[in-house]
């Protein structure tokens, strides 16, 4: 449950958090993370699998040995990571490497060209960038339209250089 979207080098995602059979807000479905700082893991789904993905994650997966915990893969869950990479290293020449986590053992790369949303309010948040909507809108327009969306927004431009948690409506 929630809503996270992927648009010209911003990650965004809601702030919904189910607790038991409440929502509660949570600045927690968005982190920075990797060595130097340059990899943002955004979350949908099931909050305790996500926390085991990104202890996983951040104990040291080394890149082509992924051997996922099988606590971490369940069907409510999905984990986008992008990566600020070099400009000269990416075929594409934006600089963010974005991956899709959900229940296989590998990552599905995507195209950082286009753009990508996960989560209950996906269909809303696509339908608000078809009609030229930041990821950022896309975000506040699926809490607008989806139950399982809510609370605002955290989102990370990866276009800057120090990578930033942004916190809004």
């Amino acid at each position: 449950m929630s809503t996270t979207v992927y648009r010209d080098g911003i990650l965004a995602t809601d702030r919904i958090l189910q607790n038991g059979n409440a929502y509660e807000p949570t600045d927690d479905k968005i982190r920075i993370v990797g060595n130097r700082k340059n990899e943002v893991i955004a979350m949908t789904g099931n909050f305790t699998v996500a926390l085991r993905f990104i202890d996983w994650y951040e104990s040291g997966k080394e890149d082509g040995k992924f051997n996922i915990p099988s606590e971490v893969r369940d069907p409510a869950f999905t984990a986008v990571i992008a990566k600020k990479i070099s400009k000269l290293a990416d075929p594409a020449g934006i600089g963010v490497s974005l991956e899709y986590w959900n229940t296989g053992v590998y990552p599905l790369k995507q195209d950082p060209r286009q753009y990508h949303a996960e989560g209950a309010g996906h269909e809303f948040a696509l339908g608000a960038m078809h009609q030229g909507a930041t990821a950022i809108e896309a975000v506040q327009a699926a809490n607008h339209h989806c139950v399982h969306s809510a609370f605002g927004y955290l989102a990370v431009n990866l276009n800057k250089k120090k990578l930033e948690i942004i916190k809004g409506r």
